[in-house]
């Protein structure tokens, strides 16, 4: 699986980055697998709700 995660052109810090691979990886491959799928591209948003600097 491979995906890019940012804003305005900067990507995600690596500990975030790392946390969301580890909760994405699980979901994409469960539903690829459930939907028989070989390959899919996928557009998520997220919205921050919390400012934690």
């Amino acid at each position: 699986m491979e995906f890019l995660a940012g804003s305005n052109g900067q990507r995600l810090p690596a500990p975030y980055q790392d946390s969301l691979n580890q909760s994405l990886t699980s979901v994409v491959q469960s539903n690829s697998q459930y939907q028989g799928l070989a390959a899919c591209q996928l557009e998520l948003i997220f919205y921050i709700l919390e400012d934690t600097s």
